[in-house]
């Protein structure tokens, strides 16, 4: 199903036993100017997974010690009138999809006051995408090393805050920012900045990649990798035990920490690189 295909109603909706059947009651608060928050939960318990995909709005995240997937969802217009919603799980699995049901949508420039609030296991397998708002995600672990947390957010930016995951994350406009992450990241901005944190040494390869700002990236100093640091545009700084080395008049700068192993690279195309140790 794609976002196009969404159509109302939007009260009840039945999918096939196959699936798993779910009907969606929605618990609609109404005031004068028509219904503005949508509250629900969902029986997907720890080792699940959740997908939300939204032409528009803001995705909160947190995880909890629930044993289901509560959703609150908040906007400054009337939620049955402009925007259309499926939810569909399957066995552990839950997905959902939001779309405007009319009107011009370009992505990243309307947010409409939209904001997707989740209280979930604190083990749960994710992938959130917004193409007009933020997604901010903590306290949460990714229990399979196989599937990793992505993220991608048009016209805004990704935070994540003590998460143990393999984060795979695209921001299109906005900044990106880490803090206190166990586990190796891929990372990539069109035009914000970068801050990384790493609490443990990665054990895989690592990338951060901006197109129009600087980057900051944190690892405890007892880490062991190889690092390849780009810029075109600003300076590369780095404090011990790391030290970089570039050949003269080379963008690229080489340096190991430790024994060396992990990849590490690190590319600004017009701003500074600063890598420090973790605090």
């Amino acid at each position: 199903m794609t976002l196009q295909s969404l159509k109302p109603p939007l009260l009840i909706r039945t999918l096939p036993t196959g699936l798993g059947i779910l009907t969606a009651s929605l618990g609609l608060a109404t005031g004068a100017s028509g219904s503005k928050a949508m509250e629900k939960s969902f029986p997907v318990s720890a080792g699940g997974s959740l997908t939300l995909i939204c032409e528009s709005g803001d995705i909160i995240v947190e995880g909890s010690s629930r044993e289901d997937i509560r959703l609150v969802i908040l906007s400054s217009q009337d939620l049955e009138k402009n925007f259309s919603f499926a939810f569909k799980r399957d066995g552990n699995a839950l997905r959902i999809l939001s779309a405007r049901k009319s009107g011009e949508y370009k992505a990243g420039r309307y947010n409409l006051g939209m904001q997707f609030k989740l209280s979930v296991p604190d083990k749960l397998n994710l992938e959130l995408e917004t193409s007009s708002g933020h997604i901010a995600v903590s306290a949460l672990e990714c229990p399979s090393d196989s599937l990793p947390l992505k993220a991608k957010a048009t016209g805004g930016e990704i935070r994540l805050e003590q998460v143990r995951a393999r984060a795979v994350l695209k921001a299109v406009g906005g900044d990106i920012r880490v803090k206190g992450l166990t586990g190796p990241i891929s990372a990539e901005t069109s035009g914000g900045e970068m801050q990384v944190e790493l609490a443990e040494s990665p054990r895989v390869e690592c990338s951060l990649l901006t197109g129009g700002g600087n980057i900051s990236f944190s690892l405890p100093s007892a880490s062991d990798a190889d690092f390849t640091v780009e810029t075109s545009g600003g300076a590369v700084t780095s404090g011990p035990p790391l030290e970089l080395t570039a050949e003269p008049g080379s963008p690229v700068f080489t340096g190991r920490l430790g024994e060396g192993g992990v990849k590490i690279g690190l590319k600004a195309a017009g701003g500074k690189i600063r890598i420090k140790p973790y605090q």
